[in-house]
């Protein structure tokens, strides 16, 4: 399939760019894939989708400020977006610098960090990088001098706010340089709600890197090359996901980077994927997705119509989301596809 196949307009004015001021206060359609029958709710009405027969499964991943501008010796600025760690030190990065000749540039962050580009790799502005703390508290200065790494469609500069609200409330382990955002909408009150309603909640960790937010730059769809995300399932949630359509349960991902954990461990993957899913693509564990509403032409977008099984009932949807004037993107309001 051409990437143009996956293109829909969304005026610029829909493009949220800041939080609700309620986590819990967004809208949210609700896309019935059997028939096509969409519902316009609030999110605060997702118990009454599920029940005591379903898992939700969120991403617990955190979000690090990831992007960090320094400066060379020479005044020049040097800005680097950390997308995975190689080791204690060492990260590979997004660099933007405006020496022709970028391995062995060595720039600062204030007193206490120092870094230097060690290689490029093969990919087109993305570099190996050394990042040296003065007294080894390499993550604490990461943390001190980093950013909030606010998606490139949010015309503003982070602020105090984004450092809670671009964050889900259940994040525990650092490694995402992009936040999981289906989950930044579920409150402690809601997460309780559908407990006491019996709804068995459950967590993976996938780490957002380059492989979720990277646009496809091939017009064949099956061309484009995910790159890898480090993630976890654990062995009694796969259990679970493996026995759950035998009796009749079912799996409700938060977000698609839960979809590519549960999918990928589903395919006797580990540790790492590239996993793309796409048109044509088996969905063996997942069933349900409560999901953001994503840019045209990305691979969020390619693996949502995947998943509902039918490309012209998701643009349909979107066009209504469109119409009805529903907000977009990571800040955005949601939907679920049943």
């Amino acid at each position: 399939m051409k990437l143009t196949d996956f293109d829909y307009e969304v005026p610029e004015s829909l493009v949220a760019q800041r939080p609700l001021d309620k986590r819990d206060a967004s809208r949210m359609l609700v896309l019935h894939r059997k028939t096509g029958r969409i519902e316009h709710c609030h999110f605060l009405d997702i118990p009454a989708f599920l029940s005591s027969r379903d898992t939700l499964v969120f991403n617990r991943s955190r979000v690090v400020k990831a992007r960090l501008i320094g400066q060379r010796g020479t005044g020049g600025k040097v800005e680097i977006f950390l997308l995975q760690r190689l080791s204690k030190n060492c990260f590979e990065c997004l660099v933007k610098a405006t020496a022709s000749k970028k391995e062995g540039l060595e720039f600062s962050f204030g007193d206490s960090m120092r870094g230097k580009i060690l290689r490029s790799t093969e990919m087109n502005m993305i570099y190996e990088v050394e990042l040296q703390a003065v007294d080894e508290r390499i993550d604490f200065w990461i943390d001190h001098y980093g950013r909030v790494p606010l998606p490139p469609y949010i015309h503003r500069e982070a602020d105090g706010l984004d450092i809670s609200r671009y964050q889900t409330i259940y994040a525990e382990e650092p490694g995402s340089v992009a936040a999981p955002t289906a989950g930044l909408h579920f409150t402690p009150e809601m997460q309780a709600a559908l407990q006491a309603k019996g709804v068995n909640l459950e967590y993976v960790t996938l780490h957002v890197g380059l492989g979720t937010f990277q646009p496809i730059k091939t017009e064949n769809i099956d061309e484009h090359r995910m790159h890898r995300e480090s993630f976890t399932v654990s062995p009694g949630l796969k259990k679970k996901c493996a026995e759950a359509r035998v009796k009749g349960e079912r799996i409700v991902a938060v977000g698609t980077t839960s979809v590519r954990a549960l999918e990928s461990a589903a395919r006797g993957l580990a540790e790492s994927t590239d996993l793309f899913l796409r048109p044509g693509s088996e969905f063996l564990w997942v069933d349900a997705l409560f999901t953001n509403f994503h840019q045209p032409k990305s691979s969020l977008v390619v693996m949502l119509s995947a998943f509902v099984g039918n490309r012209e009932m998701l643009l349909e949807a979107y066009q209504k989301a469109v119409e009805e004037k529903y907000r977009f993107f990571s800040y955005g309001d949601c939907m679920l596809v049943l």
